[in-house]
């Protein structure tokens, strides 16, 4: 039989402060067994509140985790994990990582040098970190007139401006030493520049370092010095000269002199004669102790009038470029001088021009001559002469002497200046034209002719060896003191460029079905100088069917079908070839009656490969 099981609350107080006694009340029984017994009593002393009631347990609330929650908390202990293991990494694990602070490029030497002196210059490169630097290259930039003489290290290239330097090992510094000479403009600066560039080998690709170097030669071993009059009068002849002075002894053996003359000074006469317009000095193989003092150099000349009175005469010392660079100044000086007009205006036209200009064999030279008195005097006995220098061949002169049209008749002399130039000298007095025996303040005088140029139906132009006309002009009179006067005009340079010409040929046929074709064909002549870069181009216009040639006589055809353009272009076309025909057919489909051009104005170009002048014109255009 179950035994019956009581409960009464317990009272473990044992302290002397009295409570009230909770209310004794009688349990339940429950009839199990006796370990049932023990686990109600158990549950009963947990669960039961103060009043020794037991909560209802349907009544309480059961939550669950939110499975976001717990992912984020995941996430959260996961990223802490990796930082933990990325700083331990850091501090603790061996830093191979690149630093270009590390990778060090410096160079050092003179920033302050004498021209022409020997000076060394040293790179240093140093990689100061924990790898290596594979593939290293160093380049060097020298300064505008640096002349290399040697260097430590063998260069990689002819111009000695690059250094292959292989693998540099970690913690290592070395240095590359060049030795030249510096030829600079004094005080003028140039700098180095250099550049290091190298692969770490913990990269896929390639870093740089630079370095420069400012430097600059303090003063010029060579002055020079001009004398002469300060003041000219428009139309006298005046003489300068040009002396060379030593200033130290790194002066270079090798250099020349050369003028800078005013656009309004007339060159007649230089000592020594200059060659390209400069004095050329080679002191290599002088056996004088002091070879600069025997080296004079002289000009004479004459002004014209200019937009100016105040022109300087200036003059450069130069040695020739180093490492393909320009030439360098080393020194120059300059005279001023003030000019005096004269009491007379002169000056020549040609073609319209009061300056240089080009033409073509063929063409006509129109000349117009002016004279005003702008004095308060009469001139008196003026005369007007014109030297005309023009190539020639056989004592031929390409310019067609008898085919002159002078109203005025001037006197006419041939002198044969050269084997290949040929003066036509033409002289007016009051003889031929009575207005200049005495042209009055304010008077003017004027004088018109034209002479052509021959062609290929005279002559054979590959016998030209020269292509330049030079006219030169003088006035000369006497004054109211019956003092002789002598003005120069501004002299004028023609280049004559090759006879480049084009004829446009074509023949026109009409079908049944009232289609018009057009043969075509271009014909390029050529006979006096070798040509390159041919183009010619045209657009076509109207409802057509264009058929290209199947093959060019030279260089390649090309039809822009949406811009409707033709363009026929040539490499080169040689003296040995005077000839080039293209053939074109065009099909005229349906005649617009608005339409009145079939082929517009073709526009040809070309190099003179002799005279470097390009030629530029239009040739005649197909009307319907």
């Amino acid at each position: 039989m179950p035994n019956e099981f009581v409960a009464t609350p317990i009272n473990n107080d044992k302290t002397t402060t009295s409570k009230p006694k909770r209310p004794i009340q009688k349990r339940t029984v429950i009839k199990k067994s006796t370990n049932g017994q023990e686990i109600h009593r158990a549950i009963s002393v947990i669960y039961q509140d103060d009043n020794g009631q037991m909560p209802n347990m349907k009544k309480i609330d059961m939550k669950t985790q939110h499975p976001f929650m717990r992912f984020f908390v995941t996430l959260l202990i996961l990223g802490g994990l990796l930082c933990a293991i990325a700083w331990v990494g850091f501090f603790i694990i061996p830093n191979n990582k690149t630093d270009s602070d590390q990778v060090v490029l410096t160079i050092d030497g003179p920033t302050n040098s004498i021209f022409g002196a020997t000076t060394t210059y040293t790179i240093s490169y140093e990689n100061n970190q924990n790898i290596k630097l594979n593939e290293a290259v160093l380049t060097v930039n020298y300064p505008a007139g640096f002349e290399f003489i040697t260097s430590s290290k063998l260069a990689s290239n002819a111009g000695n401006t690059e250094w292959n330097l292989g693998n540099i090992t970690n913690q290592t510094k070395e240095t590359l030493t060049i030795t030249g000479r510096l030829y600079n403009t004094p005080n003028q600066e140039q700098s180095w520049r250099i550049f290091f560039n190298y692969q770490p080998e913990n990269f896929n690709s390639q870093m740089q370092k630079t370095a420069t170097l400012n430097i600059k030669t303090d003063s010029s071993p060579l002055a020079l010095k001009i004398t002469g009059p300060d003041k000219a009068t428009i139309g006298s002849e005046v003489e300068y000269s040009f002396k060379i002075e030593k200033q130290n002894e790194n002066y270079p053996l090798i250099f020349y002199v050369m003028p800078v003359l005013p656009n309004n000074f007339h060159l007649t006469t230089s000592s020594p004669i200059l060659i390209k317009n400069r004095w050329p000095i080679d002191l290599t193989k002088s056996t004088s102790t002091e070879p600069l003092a025997s080296l004079q150099f002289t000009l004479r000349g004459t002004y014209t009038d200019g937009d100016s009175s105040s022109t300087p005469i200036k003059a450069q010392i130069l040695v020739p470029g180093k490492l393909l660079v320009s030439d360098i100044v080393i020194t120059e000086n300059s005279l001023p001088i003030e000019l005096t007009k004269n009491v007379s205006n002169f000056n020549i036209a040609i073609n319209g021009n009061l300056q240089g200009f080009s033409i073509q064999p063929g063409d006509s030279l129109a000349f117009t001559v002016n004279v005003k008195n702008a004095g308060q005097v009469d001139m008196n006995k003026a005369i007007i002469k014109l030297d005309i220098d023009a190539p020639s061949f056989n004592k031929q002169s390409l310019l067609n002497w008898k085919a002159i049209n002078d109203p005025a008749d001037g006197n006419i002399q041939g002198i044969q200046l050269s084997d290949t130039i040929r003066r036509g000298e033409i002289i007016w007095n009051n003889t031929k034209i009575s207005a200049l025996k005495k042209i009055k303040p304010n008077d003017e005088v004027s004088i018109d002719f034209t002479i052509p140029l021959k062609d290929a139906n005279s002559i054979t132009l590959s016998d030209f060896a020269e292509y330049k006309i030079v006219v030169a002009s003088e006035l000369s009179y006497t004054d109211a003191n019956n003092n002789a006067k002598i003005l120069p005009g501004a002299p004028i340079t023609i280049t004559i460029n090759s006879d480049f010409k084009l004829e446009n040929r074509y023949t026109k046929t009409s079908s049944a079905d009232g289609k018009e074709n057009y043969d075509i064909k271009w014909v390029l002549t050529n006979n006096f100088h070798p040509l390159k870069n041919i183009k010619l181009s045209a657009n076509l216009y109207g409802d057509f069917t264009f058929t290209p040639p199947q093959t060019a006589p030279a260089g390649a055809v090309v039809y822009d079908n949406q811009e409707k353009k033709i363009t026929w272009t040539i490499p080169e076309m040689p003296d040995s070839v005077d000839v080039l025909a293209l053939p074109l057919n065009i099909t005229l489909n349906k005649k617009n009656p608005t339409q009145n051009m079939l082929v517009g104005k073709i526009h040809v170009t070309a190099d003179d490969t002799v005279t470097g002048q390009s030629i530029d014109f239009m040739g005649n255009e197909i009307a319907l």
